[in-house]
C-alpha cells in the first residue's frame, strides 16, 4: 500500500508514488506536513519557505493543527473515563452483595470506589488556591518597597546608635 502522507524528497513531496511541488499540496497535506514540521520544532517562517506558502498561511495551519490536537485529546480522555466508569461499575456490582451484607472491609472497599468515581466525574469542589503572578513592574514595585524599608531599618538604627553614643559620652 502507498503511504498517504506527503515525504519530502528533494525539493517536492512524495505522495502515493506521484511527485508533487509545494503549490501542489492540497489543504489536509499541507497541515499534514505542518504539523510534522511542528514536531521537528520548526518555525514557522522555515516551514513557509519550505512548503511556499506565506507565514500567515502556516500560523492559520498551526492554530488548526492545534485545535485538532486539543480535540482529539479530549475525545481519547472521554473514551478513558467512560471505560474507567465501566470498570468501577462492575466492581461495584460485584462487591455491592458483601457491602449489603455488612462485611466492613467490603463496605470500605465500595466506598473507595464512590469516591474514586466522584473524583473521574469531577463532584468535588475544588480547592482554592491563592495565586498572584508577579509582572516586571510588579516585582519592581515590591523590590523598592523592600529598598525603602531598609532604608528606615538602617536610619532608625543609625539614630539609635548616635542616641547612645551621645547618651554616654554625656555620662562620661
Amino acid at each position: 500500500m502507498a503511504n498517504p502522507h506527503p515525504v519530502h524528497n528533494g525539493g517536492n513531496y512524495v505522495l502515493n508514488s506521484i511527485t508533487r511541488t509545494e503549490a501542489d499540496l492540497t489543504m489536509l497535506e499541507r497541515r499534514d506536513l505542518v504539523q510534522r514540521m511542528m514536531l521537528a520544532r520548526m518555525t514557522q517562517g522555515a516551514m513557509a519557505a519550505k512548503i511556499g506558502c506565506s507565514v500567515q498561511t502556516i500560523a492559520s495551519d498551526v492554530a488548526w493543527v492545534k485545535e485538532n490536537w486539543k480535540q482529539r485529546l479530549a475525545q481519547r480522555y472521554d473514551e478513558w473515563t467512560m471505560e474507567e466508569l465501566s470498570k468501577l461499575d462492575a466492581l461495584e456490582e460485584a462487591l455491592w452483595p458483601g457491602a449489603m451484607s455488612g462485611k466492613p472491609h467490603v463496605v470500605e472497599r465500595v466506598v473507595q470506589l464512590m469516591d474514586h468515581r466522584a473524583k473521574l466525574l469531577g463532584l468535588y469542589a475544588p480547592t482554592r488556591q491563592k495565586m498572584q503572578v508577579v509582572t516586571d513592574d510588579l516585582l519592581d514595585q515590591m523590590i523598592e518597597a523592600e529598598r525603602r524599608k531598609l532604608e528606615q531599618l538602617a536610619d532608625a538604627r543609625g539614630t539609635e546608635r548616635r542616641q547612645a553614643i551621645g547618651a554616654g559620652g554625656s555620662q562620661g
